[in-house]
């Protein structure tokens, strides 16, 4: 008989074409594929659907993002023996989840929240080093680890080294792209106070998505909140656009990223994808020796 991983998430891809389920389906798929089914199984189940009583003994469970899960089941998760790791990825220890609000981007005491659920894991693990130095300031926890990236698969890596365009290629030289979303508006409001042409790019499949942020020569993105890692402005950045951003994504922090681009940054997410999923397999495999 197999053991069994649970892996728990709010929402799943396709449901959600956001940054952490795109992720989340590039560990999964991982999992899967070094685990094997005959001897992991790994079982998809929805925040707002875990029920830690129906857990098979022996099991292990990774927690993705959280939101929709109970307080009573993440109590018994702290409590109740079955190792479990959290893969943060914003900011779920403050009672706002969002970091930009606060000056420096520290809460204060009063507003955080699921320190126990954090410190009894297995293991807590940041997206970058600015991430996971947040993380430790409020929560001070001593089972915390650095993955030093989100999850990119092969073929979304593969997508974007097809569509590096040299800037005298592109179709719609001086035009800002601005991805429609939260703060938006924002981006908008920074164009037009400075005198750039912008469009305004409509979320689609991911390939749609590239193709067509690869037409312009820039990408203006203020983010809501703070940016764990921030796949975006990863992705234009390989794609060749020029990047104007605020300080509100780990990524912008990161050595690696500041000073690569093209061809040679798309190669740094292969590999601190590839370490980052391996470090996440290793933790898994202590948890069931």
């Amino acid at each position: 008989m197999p053991l069994h991983l649970y892996y728990v998430a709010d929402y799943f891809y396709p449901e959600i074409l956001g940054g952490a389920e795109l992720s989340d389906q590039v560990v999964i798929s991982y999992l899967k594929s070094r685990l094997g089914e005959d001897k992991v199984k790994v079982r998809l189940v929805k925040s707002a659907e875990f029920k830690y009583d129906e857990l098979i003994s022996g099991s292990v469970v990774i927690v993705s993002n959280f939101a929709n899960l109970s307080e009573s089941q993440k109590d018994k998760l702290a409590n109740k023996g079955i190792p479990y790791l959290i893969l943060e990825r914003d900011a779920k220890f403050v009672i706002t989840r969002n970091l930009a609000l606060y000056r420096n981007f520290k809460a204060p005491l009063q507003d955080i929240v699921n320190k126990l659920f954090y410190s009894n894991a297995e293991k807590v693990f940041g997206l970058t080093a600015k991430h996971t130095e947040l993380i430790q300031s409020h929560l001070n926890i001593n089972n915390l680890k650095n993955l030093g990236s989100t999850h990119f698969s092969k073929q979304q890596i593969k997508i974007l080294k097809e569509n590096i365009k040299q800037e005298e290629e592109r179709r719609k030289k001086g035009i800002v792209a601005i991805v429609r979303g939260k703060r938006s508006n924002v981006a908008e409001y920074y164009c037009r106070k400075n005198n750039k042409k912008y469009e305004v790019i409509e979320k689609q499949d991911y390939e749609n998505f590239i193709s067509k942020l690869s037409e312009y020569s820039e990408l203006v993105f203020m983010s809501h909140h703070f940016e764990s890692f921030c796949r975006l402005i990863v992705e234009a950045k390989i794609l060749g656009l020029r990047v104007i951003t605020d300080d509100r994504s780990g990524v912008s922090y990161e050595d690696w990223f500041s000073q690569n681009s093209g061809l040679a940054l798309a190669r740094q997410i292969e590999i601190r994808t590839q370490d980052s999923l391996e470090t996440i397999l290793k933790e898994i495999k202590k948890c069931y020796s």
